[in-house]
């Protein structure tokens, strides 16, 4: 397996402590090359964990040795990221940054609710913990 990218669902998800998030970042972290937290969706989970106090568990995550960002939301990739997102310009930016990031490489988008990348871009491969 290459490596995954984790999309806000599954972080916000994992930061409130689901046991499905859980067993699905350790299952990819123990199985892919690397994992990668796009920058907005990781903002996204922080905003959402915030008032909850579930923000300790997306930073023991991140402890994990996780990639963040890579090349995420800098001046030269905003066209690109922006391009992926004006094809479904309803979806959050954190989706297409995913897509982005998945496309770029070739990777998977591991997420929760997997609907909204599988109706925005179907090209992008996703896994969904519980579908086959």
């Amino acid at each position: 397996m290459g490596g995954v990218v984790l999309d806000a669902s599954v972080l916000i998800s994992f930061a409130e402590a689901d046991p499905a998030a859980m067993v699905a970042v350790d299952e990819a972290d123990q199985n892919a090359q690397a994992l990668l937290v796009p920058a907005v969706a990781l903002t996204t989970a922080y905003a959402q964990a915030g008032p909850k106090g579930d923000g300790p568990y997306l930073d023991r995550m991140l402890s994990l040795g996780v990639i963040v960002g890579d090349g995420g939301l800098g001046h030269a990739e905003a066209p690109m990221i922006g391009a992926v997102w004006s094809e479904a310009p309803g979806v959050p930016l954190h989706t297409a940054e995913a897509a982005w990031h998945a496309r770029r490489r070739g990777w998977v988008v591991l997420a929760i609710d997997g609907a909204p990348l599988r109706g925005a871009y179907p090209d992008v491969r996703l896994a969904v913990p519980g579908e086959e």
